[in-house]
């Protein structure tokens, strides 16, 4: 007997509205072994759960509980999510056991490739993940190996809106010249956010100028708070010589 995925809506309400369930014995073998290498043994799970979130749900949902979670965690959207897994999880019928890979941020999972296979990522012209349903306006909030028994979910594969999209005004709009129709340059980027008085430092102009799912667009206050994160991740890199 298979239980359907979050049939009751928990996990949605708590605003990680996007889901994936892969069968471990089904994934590709370059997924398996990249997923062994991140964690070891994975012979006590049957699943693969993968969780995101999806425009601005989950920001509303930890409306309230930002500051003390902040007191909590170095990251509180991580030490929501996390919770959020482990309400879910621990009282389903269908889950015997479960291990949390993701987060922290700092695990080594395959979580793009995964998200390829859930249909949720193509490559953007903006060096982000992108899909026609949400546009850019999505993240990678959880991954858990599960001892479960959920029907597997995945999006429908299409095709990425960035090969029917004609002005690619992505970029014209990126001040540091870094999106180009062949690649996406990551060190140019990199070196402009990291510039002082950059306008780059808390946005990006090439993300917020794509044209797909802009109903879907983050708040001023989650732009604030994502690319801060980003920002401190690209000082500390460049402290220990990465940029």
């Amino acid at each position: 007997m298979t239980y359907p995925f979050d049939e009751a809506g928990t996990l949605a309400k708590a605003g990680l509205n996007l889901h994936a369930v892969f069968e471990l014995a089904a994934l590709p073998e370059e997924t398996r072994e990249a997923l062994s290498g991140a964690c070891g043994d994975m012979g006590a799970y049957r699943q693969l759960i993968l969780l995101g979130h999806g425009g601005r749900a989950l920001w509303r949902a930890m409306e309230g509980q930002k500051a003390l979670l902040a007191k909590r965690s170095a990251d509180p959207v991580d030490a929501y999510s996390e919770a959020a897994v482990y309400t879910y999880l621990e009282t389903s019928p269908a889950c015997a056991g479960f291990q949390i890979l993701y987060p922290p941020s700092s695990s080594t999972v395959p979580l793009i490739q995964l998200g390829e296979l859930a249909g949720w990522h193509h490559a953007s012209k903006f060096g982000i993940g992108i899909n026609a349903d949400w546009g850019s306006w999505f993240a990678y909030r959880a991954l858990v190996l599960a001892d479960s028994r959920f029907a597997p979910v995945a999006r429908p594969a299409d095709a990425s809106p960035c090969d029917t999209c004609t002005d690619k005004p992505c970029i014209t709009a990126c001040p540091a010249a870094a999106v180009t129709d062949e690649a996406f340059l990551a060190a140019r980027c990199f070196g402009h956010r990291l510039a002082d008085g950059s306008a780059c430092a808390q946005t990006c102009h090439a993300r917020l100028a794509c044209p797909v799912a802009q109903v879907r667009r983050y708040g001023p206050e989650q732009m604030r708070y994502h690319y801060g994160r980003s920002l401190e991740t690209l000082h500390d890199y460049r402290k220990r010589g990465l940029v």
